[in-house]
C-alpha cells in the first residue's frame, strides 16, 4: 500500500476506482483538485496557521503532479477571498513556479465579489492569471481527448464532443442536483443530456465517490482544505481526483489521492458550541438565505446579530457572506479588500 508520511505518521492512500480498463496506452494522467480556499488569515476555529497549511498542502500537490507530468486543474475558489495580501499571493505563485507543475484553472465565486466574473483580472486570482503560473481553463486537446471549462451562466448543452475530440472532460465550479437555489448548480436532466465522460465539480466541499449518470462520470473529491469547522471537516479526508486517460482509446481510471494533512484534533479548536445548530455548509447557507429573505429595510447583519447565535456559528455567518460580497458597511468591504462602488 502506497503512503505518504506527514511528521512521522504515515497517511494511507486510498481510491474509489471507477472505469478502471486493461493497461492504458498511451497515457496522460490528470489531477482534478476542489476548492484550495487558499487565505493568508487563520480561520477562529483552527489553531494551526492556515496560511502555511494552505501553502504546504499546495506545494504537495503540485510535487505529485510534476512526478508524473499530469496537468492540474484547480476547481476554482482558489483563494477563500477575491483580494488576499499580496505578500501571500506572491509566496503562492513562486511555491507554483518553482514547483514547474502544469496548472490550470477555473474561477469560482469565493474569487470574484458577487458573482461578477467579468472582474477576475482585478482579484487575487487575477494576479495568479496575469503572472502567467496559471491560466484560465478553456480548452485543452490531447489526442482524441478535449478538456473544457464550463464557464458560469454559459449553456451546459453546448459543450459537445467533435468529430476530430469524440472524448469529452468538462470541468465546472458547479453543484450537482442540489435542492438549493444556488447560481451554480447542474441540474440531473443536464448531465443525463450531456455528452461527455467525465464531469469534474467543485463548489461542493463534500467528497463524493465518482458516480455514472447516462454514461457521464462525475468526479467530486471535494475541497482541498478544510476552513470550517462543521462536523463534516472533523473525519473529510483532503483529497485530490487523479484520472489516468488514454489518449486515443478514450478507455480511464480514476482514483481518488489523499493529501497529506494533519488529523482534525491538531488544527481545530473543537468545542461542543461549534457544533451545535450548524452541522454542515449547507445549513450556514440556508440561515444566510434566510437572513437575505428577510426585509429589504433590514441590514443582515442586524438580523444576524439579533440571533444571539454562538459566537463559532456567527462567525462562520459572518465569512460566508463576506465570502459571497455580503459586507456591513462601506468600511467592512474595505477591510476585506474590496472597494466600495
Amino acid at each position: 500500500m502506497n503512503r505518504h508520511a506527514l511528521a512521522g505518521v504515515p497517511i494511507r492512500i486510498f481510491a474509489y476506482e471507477v472505469g478502471v480498463k486493461e493497461a492504458l496506452m498511451p497515457t496522460q494522467v490528470l489531477y482534478f483538485l476542489g476548492d484550495p480556499h487558499l487565505s493568508s488569515r487563520t480561520p477562529r476555529s483552527r489553531i494551526d496557521d492556515y496560511g502555511e497549511t494552505c501553502k504546504r498542502k499546495l506545494e504537495f500537490v503540485c510535487k505529485q503532479a510534476v512526478s508524473e507530468d499530469a496537468i492540474l486543474i484547480m476547481a476554482g475558489d482558489v483563494f477563500h477571498t477575491p483580494v488576499q495580501v499580496t505578500s501571500f499571493v506572491n509566496a503562492i505563485i513562486r511555491i507554483i513556479r518553482k514547483s514547474g507543475a502544469r496548472i490550470y484553472t477555473l474561477a469560482g465565486n469565493h474569487d470574484v465579489v458577487n458573482y461578477n466574473f467579468a472582474k477576475v483580472a482585478d482579484t487575487s486570482l487575477g494576479s495568479l492569471i496575469v503572472s502567467g503560473v496559471v491560466p484560465l481553463l478553456r480548452t485543452i486537446k490531447i489526442g482524441k481527448w478535449r478538456i473544457v471549462a464550463h464557464d458560469y451562466g454559459e449553456e451546459f448543452s453546448s459543450i459537445e464532443p467533435t468529430d476530430e475530440h469524440p472524448f469529452l472532460m468538462i470541468a465546472s465550479h458547479s453543484f450537482y442536483a442540489t435542492s438549493h437555489p444556488d447560481k451554480m448548480n447542474l441540474e440531473q436532466w443536464e448531465v443525463e443530456e450531456s455528452q461527455a465522460a467525465l464531469l469534474f465539480l467543485g463548489h461542493d466541499h463534500t467528497q463524493y465517490p465518482p458516480m455514472e449518470v447516462e454514461g457521464t462520470t462525475i468526479v467530486r473529491p471535494g475541497s482541498m482544505t478544510r476552513a470550517t469547522s462543521h462536523t463534516c471537516n472533523y473525519s473529510r479526508t483532503p483529497a485530490y481526483a487523479r484520472v489516468e486517460f488514454d489518449t486515443e482509446t478514450g478507455d480511464y481510471s480514476v482514483t481518488y489521492e489523499v493529501i497529506s494533512h494533519l488529523p482534525a484534533s491538531d488544527v481545530y479548536m473543537i468545542k461542543e458550541e461549534a457544533t451545535n445548530g450548524v452541522d454542515s455548509f449547507d445549513d450556514v447557507r440556508s440561515l444566510i438565505d434566510e437572513i437575505k429573505a428577510t426585509g429589504a429595510a433590514l441590514n443582515p447583519f442586524e438580523v444576524l446579530d439579533a440571533m444571539d447565535l454562538p459566537s463559532e456559528v456567527h462567525g462562520l455567518c459572518v465569512d460566508y457572506m463576506h465570502a459571497v460580497g455580503i459586507f456591513r458597511n462601506a468600511n467592512d468591504a474595505i477591510e476585506h479588500g474590496v472597494e466600495a462602488e
